[in-house]
């Protein structure tokens, strides 16, 4: 989805059954890395995707952050996200610019360079959560319609169907 929204690169990081879940990522163009730190919590996964993009040359302008367990998400939405970006990027605001659901900021989201050291902050079992909250009053903020629905076991995967 993040291919067909126009992001290049993508990046992918795999933790827990990395071998096995590679496997899924055949004939995708996406660059897959491995945390070995994935034990430590999203915190580490989120820091290793980011050191990943932060040593391209040239360095991305801004990290588009997604989950892989979000049932409602698409690349329409992605896109959507990528154009509010853009036509904001510059304009003072925080450089974020989330998705809203549930009454909350959440992911995806995209980070605007200056927030890179932020993110590769961020430890234990916590994602970008914390810096949504910290600039929530900055952020550009998309709806996303069940953003909220998400797959994290079999069960939740048998009651959706």
């Amino acid at each position: 989805m993040a291919k067909e929204a126009g992001c290049d690169p993508v990046v992918v990081v795999l933790g827990f059954e990395a071998e096995r879940m590679r496997g899924e990522l055949d004939g995708l163009r996406a660059t897959a890395i491995v945390n070995a730190g994935w034990r430590e919590g999203m915190g580490s996964s989120l820091r290793c995707g980011v050191a990943a993009l932060m040593d391209l040359e040239p360095r991305p302008a801004n990290i588009l952050l997604l989950v892989c367990d979000q049932v409602a998400l698409s690349s329409d939405f992605l896109s959507k996200l990528l154009r509010v970006h853009g036509s904001v990027d510059g304009s003072g605001g925080a450089g974020i610019t989330a998705a809203r659901y549930a009454g909350r900021l959440g992911v995806p989201a995209i980070f605007s360079s200056a927030l890179f050291p932020e993110l590769m902050a961020i430890e234990g079992d916590r994602g970008a959560g914390g810096i949504l909250e910290e600039n929530a009053s900055r952020v550009t903020a998309v709806d996303f319609p069940g953003g909220e629905l998400d797959l994290d076991t079999p069960e939740q995967l048998g009651r959706l169907v």
